[in-house]
């Protein structure tokens, strides 16, 4: 495999992971204490992640679930882990109900608005 198709590969495998997590390229950066923009040119597969990135990566992955370990194989895999999948979904959740209310209170400011003397 080549080095190209290998940092391709990983770029597309971090950003999933992240993505499936929900976390910003800044959160991301943080835990792995590199800058925004080495994430940004990581995920577009632009550059070699240097060995002591991958491995927090991996580290930090599978501390919420996600193994990575494997991205390097020939054949290889993300796992996730059902506890994971368990946390979107609350999050996502409390996503959808946040959402709702907000639309609710614009609805009832519309309602609320006093009329103008045109109007009576």
């Amino acid at each position: 495999m080549s080095s190209r198709t290998d940092e391709m590969k990983i770029s597309i495998v971090l950003r999933a992971a992240r993505c499936g997590l929900g976390i910003s390229q800044v959160d991301f950066a943080q835990e792995l204490q590199v800058s925004q923009s080495t994430i940004t040119r990581l995920e577009r597969g632009a550059g070699s992640i240097a060995a002591n990135v991958l491995l927090r990566a991996i580290s930090f992955f599978r501390s919420h679930g996600i193994d990575i370990s494997g991205v390097l194989e020939e054949n290889s895999t993300i796992v996730f882990d059902a506890r994971m999948f368990e946390v979107l979904y609350e999050k996502e959740k409390m996503r959808q109900a946040a959402a709702a209310r907000s639309g609710e209170q614009q609805r009832m400011a519309g309602r609320n608005t006093a009329p103008n003397d045109e109007e009576i």
